[in-house]
């Protein structure tokens, strides 16, 4: 039997081909597309009274007084006036441009005006006159609360909901809308009941109550699509499987000086049993900067070497590779795990060396930046590849090293944070692990704002800093003079901080233009406290490890991201000392105030979504993130979350699951 919310517009009585080619310029061509059609706001009118405030719209009833007079202006405009006796008194009705009216706004007349009261002359600018006899306090066409529509020149809001009203009569005698959603699900009306509320509300309250209703419906639709694609994808996979034991992780942990947090211990225990399954693990592991991801990462690749695999890990700078390489060297240098660096800089002879060894299986894992992805990097048994900073790499990168071996279980690392209404709405077939604790001792960074002004106060307190043997970073965005903004660069900054620090304290300057080996030789001086200041511009947001420093100061800090800036503060507190971050602006930032206030790297994450929107947090529009008509993916957070555990549900009691996938059309929605 067809289904009549397919049916072509066309089949409307009243529609004709001009209303036709309008619509079809709205993208609405079948009676489904009319009443899906969500109107994007309510228009509300107050009964005319004493309590009427100058710029409301609204609703008078009563007689005409006088006859109407018209002035003339312009070419062709004219604006007439009469007066309207209401049960509150007389007042003023303007309208422009509608001489016709004027044979009907006679003395005694009743009449019903919507318009917008202005209170410095008492006068109502009206926006539509109804003649009539008998008037109602219920009269439909005259409700107080409206519904306003996205439409196109040619056709108005009034004629719309006619055609809105006459797709309802036929939906509802055909009662053609199948509902995902059980009956009396959490109080959620039925689909019928929610589309006509929002098409013709009661008030501003009916409104708003259907239209949270109507995206739950959306955020279920769109799970349902994302779990069906998971349930498709998935396959049980024995091949995959590394064989972890516990009693190595063990082993692992004792060799550490220090012991991990709870947080951290209940995650390794999760992704070992995600590493033993037969399914391939694709999983995220987030936390904050210093969380200590990185320890967590060893220990799991202390397992799959124990097991006979191997393990990648590839991250997105060379600086980072080298620390990786020398952190993971020290955590396996007694316990007999092989570990070799691979970058862009490696000397080719020692990059032979490496290749032979990786194909023989000597080397247990391979740390590097994309120089791990080249054609001639083969590995023996690659089990384990891990992305550090994922979202600096592009999915064919990812992808590519993925393909360096077979049935490859895959860990992304991320220390910005996705916010968790995003995580629920996109993540379904990756699973997500975040470290929620710091280790013991760690401090939060104080962070205070200042301006240019202040200079040399904050100068006074890198001094003091300075005096406790302590080292920091200042950052600039820019490397040299910009003749279009006012940005204070590294060399302005260098030359103010080394005029006024009186002691030997060495200052180095270091930015994205320097060659790699003149960079990895200032950070090498700086980790041996060689130099005491380091100024830079964003090169340090990522990789840079040293527990001695202790202050961050960032010039024009309303020039960078949320995330830059929550980055660039994440270079310092990485040990027990109390740690400073000084944002300068000269301007007011939001972005600098909310810095101020919050450590919480997943409330910052939160706050930047909100701020940016779901597309430019990405960095792209072009995100694949989904598109709804009402639900919000930064506002109706536990709304996803309650449609991915309902879709969840549906899915495991549904028996034809086929019929599900066709009725909401995954194959044509999900690639």
């Amino acid at each position: 039997m067809n289904n009549i919310l397919y049916n072509s517009i066309s089949s409307v009585k009243g529609i004709g081909p001009k209303t036709l080619e309008l619509l079809a310029e709205l993208n609405i061509f079948t009676i489904k597309d009319v009443i899906f059609n969500i109107p994007y706001r309510v228009s509300l009118s107050n009964e005319f009274s004493l309590n009427v405030k100058n710029g409301e719209k609204v609703i008078v009833r009563g007689k005409v007084e006088n006859s109407v007079n018209t002035s003339f202006y312009g070419k062709n405009k004219n604006r007439s006036f009469f007066s309207l006796l209401t049960n509150i008194g007389s007042i003023k009705i303007i309208f422009f441009n509608q001489l016709y009216l004027k044979q009907h706004i006679v003395e005694g007349k009743e009449l019903v005006i919507k318009g917008v009261y202005n209170s410095s002359n008492n006068t109502i600018t009206a926006s539509s006159i109804s003649f009539s006899n008998n008037i109602l306090e219920n009269d439909n066409s005259y409700e107080k609360t409206e519904v306003v529509y996205h439409l196109k020149k040619g056709i108005t809001n009034k004629q719309y909901i006619k055609i809105v009203q006459k797709c309802f009569d036929l939906v509802k005698k055909e009662n053609c809308l199948i509902d995902l959603v059980p009956k009396d699900f959490k109080g959620i009306w039925s689909l019928y009941k929610i589309l006509y509320t929002l098409h013709f509300p009661e008030s501003s309250i009916s409104f708003d109550k259907a239209k949270k209703m109507f995206a739950f419906h959306e955020l279920l639709e769109y799970q349902l699509k994302l779990q069906l694609k998971n349930l498709k994808n998935k396959e049980e996979n024995k091949e995959s499987s590394i064989k972890i034991s516990s009693k190595d992780i063990e082993t692992f942990k004792k060799s550490l000086s220090f012991k991990l947090t709870n947080s951290q211990n209940l995650l390794i225990e999760e992704i070992v049993d995600d590493l033993k399954s037969f399914y391939q693990m694709d999983r995220l592991l987030q936390g904050d900067v210093g969380c200590g991801k990185t320890v967590v990462a060893a220990t799991l690749i202390y397992g799959v070497a124990r097991a006979g695999f191997q393990s990648a890990i590839m991250v997105p700078t060379e600086i980072l590779a080298i620390q990786h390489f020398e952190t993971f060297f020290n955590f396996f240098k007694d316990l007999d795990i092989s570990v070799a660096l691979l970058t862009s800089s490696t000397p080719s002879k020692e990059r032979k060396k490496i290749i032979n060894l990786l194909k023989e299986g000597s080397i247990d894992l391979l740390v590097g930046t994309h120089s791990l992805i080249q054609d001639d990097i083969i590995f023996k048994n690659l089990k384990f590849s891990i992305t550090d900073e994922q979202h600096r790499f592009g999915v064919n990168q990812r992808r590519s090293l993925c393909e360096k071996g077979e049935n490859i279980n895959t860990l992304m690392m991320t220390a910005t944070p996705i916010p968790r209404s995003l995580a629920i709405t996109l993540i379904t077939d990756i699973k997500v692990s975040t470290i929620n604790e710091l280790p013991s001792g760690r401090k939060k960074v104080h962070t205070t704002k200042a301006t240019s002004k202040n200079i040399y106060s904050v100068f006074d307190n890198i001094i003091s800093e300075l005096k406790l043997g302590r080292q920091g970073y200042v950052v600039c965005p820019l490397i040299e003079e910009s003749e279009k903004i006012d940005l204070k660069n590294v060399e302005e900054i260098y030359e103010k901080l080394n005029s006024y620090l009186t002691n030997n304290y060495k200052i180095a300057i270091l930015h994205g233009k320097m060659k790699s080996k003149e960079k990895d030789k200032i950070i090498e001086k700086f980790l041996n406290k060689e130099i005491h200041i380091l100024i830079s511009t964003t090169v340090i947001e990522v990789g840079v490890n040293v527990p001695n420093a202790t202050f961050m100061v960032i010039v024009d800090a309303n020039r960078f991201g949320l995330a830059t800036l929550h980055q660039l503060r994440g270079r310092v507190g990485r040990s027990d000392y109390q740690s400073y971050c000084i944002l300068i602006s000269d301007v007011k930032s939001e972005r600098v105030d909310i810095m101020c206030l919050e450590n919480d790297g997943f409330k910052i994450a939160e706050f930047d979504l909100k701020m940016r929107g779901p597309g430019d947090f990405f960095g792209t529009k072009q995100s694949g993130l989904p598109s709804f008509k009402v639900a919000d993916l930064i506002n109706d957070t536990e709304l996803m979350y309650l449609a991915k555990k309902l879709a969840t549900k549906l899915i495991d009691v549904t028996d034809n699951k086929d019929k599900l996938i066709n009725y909401i059309g995954l194959h044509k929605t999900i690639s």
